[in-house]
């Protein structure tokens, strides 16, 4: 068994290890039979090509990232989304597990902590001549829930009433200390069509960072980095009322009016990638 890592919560000698010929390692989660590791195997693509299987759904397509959505005969006949990463350039292939790999493990962190997220699969790359050219996850489709984006475009909910069902979700990450520095409308899914709002699973944890449960500062990152995300027309409006509402379900010990101000500031100062990841508060 190849061990890629010792240092995730998931361990990857848990995992069932399989090879293609066409260079492509992959690890299955405890979740896949080994029946079904077979089929998926033999049918899920090779990470260094994004040409898009006809049979797929295209949801999203950027510079080395394809996400498509399938229906998978080998984990029970239900839909999952694969999520591809081909690495052109030298200086990604150096540093490819801060794609596939690093969101693969950070799935495993964030469930270790009580979060919901989407069933994992399997993680998978393909080499040659000892570089990586593109890496893989399989995660599972939640099938019967919506994003807020996606409520908040429906015709008996406006975004500010969208964006109340996210509360539960942001005040887990901060109880929890899994801090999701993507964690925006599109990444927020409620159950049973959005109709359900204790009952969300985050997706997209590429970039995460971990701290102490209920550090006072993880809850400031993670409202104004939402309200940054919003559509621009309502990012007033959660500013002066969701804002609190947030403070107020999350029971956070600062004052209303420190609050607040954090919140300004990281907004007038949005940090970068890194230093969210890294959660350190802006000095």
């Amino acid at each position: 068994m190849v061990c890629p890592t010792s240092k995730a919560s998931l361990s990857f000698q848990d995992c069932q290890e399989c090879r293609r010929t066409d260079g492509t390692t992959f690890w299955f989660t405890p979740l896949v039979s080994d029946a079904a590791a077979k089929h998926l195997m033999e049918t899920l693509p090779n990470p260094r090509f994004d040409d898009l299987d006809p049979q797929a759904t295209l949801l999203k397509k950027a510079r080395q990232r394809l996400v498509t959505k399938i229906k998978a005969d080998g984990v029970g006949g239900t839909s999952v989304v694969i999520k591809i990463f081909p690495l052109r350039n030298p200086i990604s292939r150096l540093r490819h597990r801060k794609y596939a790999y690093t969101e693969f493990i950070n799935y495993s962190k964030a469930q270790a902590r009580g979060i919901p997220t989407p069933k994992v699969y399997a993680f998978w790359e393909n080499r040659k001549f000892g570089l990586v050219n593109g890496s893989g996850v399989l995660i599972e489709f939640l099938e019967g829930y919506k994003n807020i984006l996606e409520m908040s475009q429906e015709t008996d909910i406006d975004y500010q009433q969208a964006a109340l069902v996210a509360i539960p979700a942001i005040c887990a990450m901060y109880e929890t200390g899994a801090f999701n520095a993507d964690g925006r409308d599109e990444n927020i899914y409620i159950a049973n069509n959005g109709a359900s709002p204790e009952q969300f699973s985050i997706i997209d944890w590429q970039y995460a960072g971990f701290s102490l449960p209920r550090s006072d500062w993880l809850l400031e990152h993670l409202v104004a980095y939402f309200i940054r995300k919003a559509p621009e027309q309502d990012q007033n409006g959660l500013r002066n009322v969701w804002t609190e509402k947030v403070k107020q379900a999350a029971n956070h010990p600062a004052s209303a009016d420190e609050f607040q101000c954090r919140i300004d500031r990281l907004l007038k100062r949005p940090p970068s990638t890194n230093q969210r990841i890294a959660m350190t508060p802006l000095e």
